[in-house]
């Protein structure tokens, strides 16, 4: 039998993405590039107070959030509803979705897509890399 090494992956060690706005933040965990992830992609997204995300949609992709902190309104094909720390999101492949921050701290998810959606190019869409840690 092969052994396949463990793979745990140090926060500190993973770059955190900002949006030019310093609406977001999202730190990619869990994917090919980090620990040769094939068939999930996870990772850490922050959406700062009264901040809203663009409505988006993963047309072959199920996602699941897990709120580790903050609060807000999710909105899923139409219908929203509030979320807090602690819930649990399933978002099916094709429901379009959106959060926002209604609360006074970030609204922080950790996130897992099945299957990896294509990766975006974060650069490319004016995203930088911010001093700091994935866990602040």
């Amino acid at each position: 039998m092969t052994e396949r090494p463990l793979r745990i992956i140090d926060p500190r060690r993973v770059p955190v993405w900002q949006d030019s706005e310093r609406a977001q933040r999202l730190a990619r965990l869990i994917s090919d590039q980090t620990c040769d992830a094939r068939t999930l992609f996870a990772g850490m997204y922050w959406l700062a107070p009264g901040r809203q995300t663009i409505v988006d949609v993963h047309p072959t992709n199920e996602e699941v959030y897990y709120v580790v902190q903050g609060k807000g309104q999710l909105i899923l094909d139409g219908v929203e509803a509030p979320i807090e720390q602690g819930m649990a999101v399933h978002i099916p492949a094709g429901v379009k979705h959106q959060s926002i921050n209604t609360g006074d701290v970030d609204l922080c998810y950790f996130y897992v897509y099945a299957p990896p959606p294509a990766q975006r190019d974060l650069a490319s869409l004016g995203w930088t890399v911010r001093e700091g840690e994935a866990t602040s």
